[in-house]
């Protein structure tokens, strides 16, 4: 997607790319998951991928506090983070 290529575990299947930037590419992903019932369910997810993150001390430093802003952020317009990869 845009030049960029995202290794996903199988659950994650990439829907259209949303956009890119200076610290990486954003695209829409499907989740495949199961409920309690074992019913299937697609959850739609925006996955991220910052490349040369660790190039420059303050790649790095930009990197690390945007996770901790997502991390401690609970809003209804705001993404949460999911999980790490």
């Amino acid at each position: 997607m845009l030049g960029v290529r995202f290794e996903l575990p199988a659950a994650y299947d990439i829907v259209d790319a949303l956009g890119t930037g200076a610290y990486g590419t954003v695209v829409a992903a499907k989740e495949a998951d199961v409920d309690a019932q074992g019913n299937p369910i697609e959850n739609f997810v925006a996955i991220k991928k910052i490349e040369r993150a660790f190039e420059h001390k303050v790649f790095a430093q930009r990197t690390l506090r945007e996770l901790k802003i997502m991390r401690l952020l609970e809003h209804e317009n705001i993404l949460s983070i999911k999980s790490v990869l």
